[in-house]
């Protein structure tokens, strides 16, 4: 056992297990993973009788098998740039398999995730599909269990898209758990067929169950989120309903896990202590803990089974079975120690699952209740008075209660804060509603879920189960009309924090736990750990005074999809973002999932000027998500605006932040500081006729009379002859290719008069349109000028240091470039 001056709550056995668990972290995260390592056996140094030497060398080797078994552990899949010819050329094929697994996600979509998937194509060629395939199915007709016979006409694609650096990593996320192509069809879209494959007796129970909510209330969002909470079903949420609970900080309960089986197995400690009170001689035979945890487990299991068994409720229940037995033994540190025997029972059945972020964040909110919990509780008052009697007593000790679960969410919110942020960029700052609301989940809507659930399936009490489960229903939608009027009061205000590059997300790490050993103990290695903590914390700005990065000129054409997004940061540190992507309309949001992300990544976001260069969805429905999060200093546009629902929400979150708006037209200058301009170049008149594409803002930027890129929007054939017959100068060394390569926009002679040395398009992964154009991408290489697309390449980004230097080109995923020379 370690001595008082040990790290709080690590036993020494749990060092090297934390070296493991950095070591798988490793094959994704290698320079974060090894700073923690090092830091971890600083603070390990701290325990008396310790040599520095032989812990170095056990952190080490742990550190390496981690790593070693998180490389054996990868499923090897296909090659990256191996994409077979057929889905190259967007053929559709019959893909067939057995269903594995489905999960719903909200918008009424359903993941079938298909085994032993095959192919085959009109010509008669098939074959097989390595790994699982991922079959989005969005607004399905049936609904397909497990073990059944699927076949579904399609595109089959390989998992990428949105290949942003420093942002979520699909390829690896869905490759880690062997899903390595994916298609999408909508309602009877692709002919799917199903098998006549009976469902096994649990699929049949959830359908029966399923029925009998549809049954018990009338449809609503209320009951899509009962179903959410009770059988892990998020089918029905809307988007709007789900992104209001997100604003309420009230998201996290909507996802099934192990705060869920806690209401559980207090359910179960809710019996044993009703059972002391009935039969008292029960209690000399069985302790209450361990009576609560024989209550308890029945339930949790019965929870687990109700939610799908998914993996992240599997991991719950792991946990909980943990934490039970160290009761049932008698054991104390149960929290903490019960959490470490679980991510070694976790870590042996998977060693990729600490990639899951869904654990991570389990385990981490955990960790912050065990260490940070106690002594905040310690600060609440009231101790003495809740052990009296009387009403008095009886208030004390409910508004105690209140304040535990505040504290308990304050506890793992300053433990999450960091992963929180970098993967979801936004976070709500209404977390007091957590202490409203998750008494009324643990102590009403989830009990009585259950119990109605399991009325609902015994004979005869069918009745009484569906009561409840309307009941419960109505609840939900109570509480839902309530978030909505609080959001349309502005109650509910999301900050958009800056996103920590490694250093930051390390240096938070070290300066917290330093400071709570250094709190203790007072030790030199905890004070060098929090010194170490707040000089990584501080580097990165460092590390870009040194190397000038502050004043480098960027053009970031950011993978927003199948649309455009262009990210420009100036010497100084303003930006200005042209466009905002889009996709399909009620679809994924690119602002608020890829543009805020960037602008967010190591700085505090906001835009100085936001540029719309024409009304088209694919350019500016991401950009109503900037607005309404990020300060932005200017709106520009061409006098032409968006007739649409995201129009309507771009205005208002532009009129609502007081942002001015100027119109622009062919002649203009917009000034980006010190000899940094952005020129004008058409179009002309907006009232003149025409498409909105060819009506497309064409912009110049030039850095000390050094022309360095041209970004035509959508602009075609017409609008392309009208701004080659004005005459104006249309030099530039990066050329944003017109309409992200469409055949529509071929212009040989706007080339030969831009004469760019690099062209970038905006453009999806193995898109549905074919952009860019084959004839496209020809005639820029008869030009002179390599392309990189989006699709093919990731975010592409292209830097001067100066305004004589040569520009420097990286792509997310490593596509080759050329220097392009002044």
């Amino acid at each position: 056992m370690p001595g008082p001056r040990a790290v709080p709550g690590l036993l020494p056995w749990q060092l090297p297990l934390c070296a493991l668990l950095l070591g798988l972290l490793a094959l994704r995260f290698f320079w974060p993973a090894l700073a923690g390592l090092v830091l971890l056996w600083a603070l390990g140094g701290a325990r008396p009788r310790e040599r520095p030497g032989g812990l170095a060398a056990l952190l080490g080797a742990a550190f390496a098998l981690g790593w070693g078994l998180a490389l054996w552990a990868l499923p090897a899949g296909p090659a990256a740039e191996d994409v077979p010819a057929w889905m190259a050329e967007r053929r559709v094929a019959l893909v067939s398999g057995r269903v594995a697994a489905v999960e719903s996600t909200p918008g009424r979509q359903l993941r079938v995730f298909l085994a032993d998937a095959r192919y085959s194509l009109d010509d008669g060629a098939e074959g097989a599909l390595p790994g699982m395939f991922l079959w989005n199915w969005q607004e399905p007709a049936t609904w397909p269990h497990p073990g059944q016979e699927a076949a579904v006409r399609l595109r089959v694609r390989p998992v990428r898209g949105f290949a942003n650096p420093g942002q979520w990593d699909t390829r690896f996320h869905w490759g880690r758990q062997g899903v390595f192509y994916r298609g999408f069809t909508r309602g009877e879209g692709g002919q799917p067929r199903l098998g006549p494959e009976a469902p096994a007796p649990g699929d049949r129970l959830r359908a029966r169950l399923r029925a009998a909510m549809a049954v018990s209330a009338p449809e609503s969002q209320g009951r899509a989120l009962l179903e959410a909470l009770i059988l892990g079903e998020r089918f029905g949420v809307d988007r709007e309903a789900y992104d209001t609970v997100r604003r309420s900080t009230l998201a996290h309960s909507l996802a099934l896990s192990g705060m869920h089986l806690g209401f559980a197995a207090a359910l179960g400690l809710g019996l044993a202590w009703a059972a002391g009170r009935l039969w008292p001689g029960l209690l000399l035979r069985v302790a209450r803990p361990r009576l609560g945890v024989l209550l308890g487990a029945p339930l949790v299991g019965f929870y687990v089974w109700l939610g799908g068994a998914t993996p992240s409720l599997l991991r719950a229940g792991v946990m909980f079975a943990a934490w039970g037995a160290l009761l049932l033994l008698g054991r104390g540190r149960v929290l903490l120690d019960g959490l470490f025997l679980a991510l070694v029972l976790l870590v042996a059945a998977d060693p990729l699952v600490v990639h899951d972020v869904r654990l991570q964040l389990s385990a981490v909110a955990v960790a912050g209740i065990a260490v940070l919990g106690p002594p905040l509780w310690r600060l609440v008052p009231g101790r003495e008075a809740a052990r009296g009697t009387g009403p008095a007593a009886w208030a004390v000790c409910a508004a105690r209660g209140l304040a535990g679960v505040l504290v308990g969410s304050v506890a793992a919110n300053v433990a999450l804060l960091p992963i929180m942020v970098w993967n979801f960029t936004e976070t709500g700052l209404a977390l007091p509603l957590n202490a409203l609301w998750l008494p009324v989940l643990g102590m009403a809507v989830v009990p009585a879920g259950l119990v109605g659930a399991l009325l609902a399936l015994l004979p005869g009490l069918a009745p009484a189960g569906h009561w409840l489960l309307g009941a419960d229903a109505a609840l939900l939608d109570a509480a839902l009309a309530a978030l909505e009027a609080l959001a349309a009061r502005g109650w509910l205000p999301v900050a958009v924090p800056m996103r920590p590059l490694w250093p930051h997300l390390v240096g938070y790490y070290a300066l917290l736990t330093g400071g709570l050993v250094l709190a203790r103990t007072r030790g030199r290695a905890a004070l060098g750990v929090c010194l170490a903590g707040a000089l990584l914390v501080v580097w990165p700005g460092l590390w870009a005074l040194a190397t000038g990065q502050g004043r480098t000129l960027g053009l970031t054409v950011l993978d927003v999809g199948q649309s455009q997004a262009v990210l420009l940061d100036l010497p100084g540190g303003g930006r200005v973002l042209v466009d905002g992507g889009g996709g399909f309309p009620g679809g994924l949001d690119p602002g608020r999932a890829v543009v805020l992300p960037a602008l967010a990544r190591g700085r505090w976001p906001g835009v100085d000027m936001m540029i719309l260069s024409h009304p088209d969805h694919d350019h500016y429905g991401g950009l109503a998500a900037v607005a309404e999060a990020a300060p932005v200093g200017l709106f520009v546009h061409g006098g032409r605006w968006p007739d649409s629902q995201s129009g309507r929400e771009l205005r208002a979150a532009l009129e609502e932040s007081g942002v001015p708006v100027r119109t622009v037209h062919a002649g203009e200058v917009l000034d980006l500081g010190p000899g940094l301009i952005l020129e004008v170049l058409h179009p002309e008149d907006q009232r003149a006729p025409g498409s909105s594409n060819d009506q497309s803002l064409v912009l110049r930027l030039v850095w000390h009379g050094r022309a360095l890129a041209l970004l035509p929007g959508d602009v075609e054939k017409a609008g392309i002859q009208r701004l080659l017959a004005s005459g104006r100068d249309l030099r530039a060394e990066v050329l944003v290719v017109p309409h992200h390569g469409s055949a529509g926009s071929l212009s040989p002679e706007l080339y030969a008069r831009v004469a760019p040395r690099l062209a970038l398009a905006g453009t999806g992964f193995l898109n549905y349109l074919g952009f860019p154009d084959a004839r496209v991408r020809a005639a820029l290489a008869g030009a002179g000028a390599g392309l990189h697309d989006t699709g093919e390449c990731g975010a592409v980004r292209v830097t001067w240091a100066d305004p004589r230097a040569p520009a420097r080109l990286d792509t997310a995923l490593g596509c080759r470039g050329t220097a392009v020379m002044p």
